[in-house]
């Protein structure tokens, strides 16, 4: 093989299954969980969180109308790049190109951070001290390794971690529903949903739909990428639309309704501690 060979990209060569695990690894599930979920309960519009999931979806969906049908015509491993040059020509696509390699610069050494706080949390409980840059390196060195191989090793690897993902959340949820004493209520009053904090809400749920822009990065080595990128970019958002309502619902019944301050007046939200509870405290 020549070394011109060695530099394209294999067609056909990433499986749907693949591509799914690419882009929903890229919202990281429990990073959503532990992160945007709760402030949106925090600074949001407290109860109406999981019908908020349901809003955002709808407007994916409308997005992705237009997106799956730019897809069949530009197919590009260089995503909002390539869309934008076709529309707007270079200059814009420069700029958006150099907003997103630096979103995304710092999305990376947010999560290594996270990694190694957690890390270090960890080490700390078990009676031993490890700095949060230690514990970094390892995986530094692991992503780098995954790096460096095929792509189809990697999506293997990001769907044995999902399986895990999801089934600690599964459990999660499962846990939260079983202790809770309180009637789950089948409907949530529309000024709970539209009320006060819906704009931060909508901040944070977006949040949680991170990665959907990378499926058409796949484009050129997907398989029928004419058929399989409108599919998965559709029910993708689907998907996290009614998983991350499923996840909210659950989540808003940790406290009792009858304590629970009104979602405007919640300022704060502590996710764990020592003992590993959770609550939501109010400020009057």
């Amino acid at each position: 093989m020549s070394e011109i060979d060695r530099r394209q990209l294999r067609k056909e060569s990433v499986g749907t299954a693949h591509i799914v695990f690419f882009v929903v690894a890229a919202a990281a599930p429990l990073t959503a969980v532990l992160g945007a979920s709760p402030a949106a309960f925090a600074f949001g519009n407290g109860p109406g969180v999981p019908a908020v999931y349901i809003l955002v979806g709808l407007l994916y969906l409308l997005f992705s109308a237009g997106f799956t049908a730019m897809s069949r015509y530009v197919q590009s491993a260089s995503g909002f790049y390539a869309y934008v040059v076709s529309g707007l020509g270079r200059p814009a696509g420069a700029v958006v190109a150099a907003v997103a390699l630096t979103s995304y610069q710092a999305i990376a050494l947010g999560a290594y951070g996270l990694f190694g706080f957690f890390a270090s949390q960890s080490a700390a409980r078990a009676g031993f001290h490890l700095s949060w840059w230690l514990a970094v390196l390892p995986l530094l060195a692991f992503v780098q390794f995954c790096g460096q191989r095929a792509v189809t090793f990697g999506g293997n690897i990001l769907g044995v971690c999902m399986m895990g993902e999801i089934a600690i959340l599964v459990a999660l949820c499962c846990a939260i529903l079983a202790v809770n004493t309180t009637p789950l209520a089948v409907t949530v009053p529309p000024a709970s949903i539209f009320g006060r904090g819906l704009g931060i809400a909508i901040v944070f749920v977006v949040a949680s739909f991170i990665g959907f822009e990378a499926t058409v990065i796949f484009g050129e080595e997907a398989k029928e990428p004419a058929l399989t990128i409108p599919r998965l970019i559709s029910r993708l958002s689907s998907s996290r639309s009614f998983m991350g309502c499923a996840r909210g619902r659950s989540q808003s019944t940790t406290v009792p309704r009858r304590s629970r301050p009104p979602p405007h007046e919640i300022r704060e939200i502590c996710i764990c501690d020592r003992s590993a509870h959770c609550w939501d405290r109010g400020r009057r």
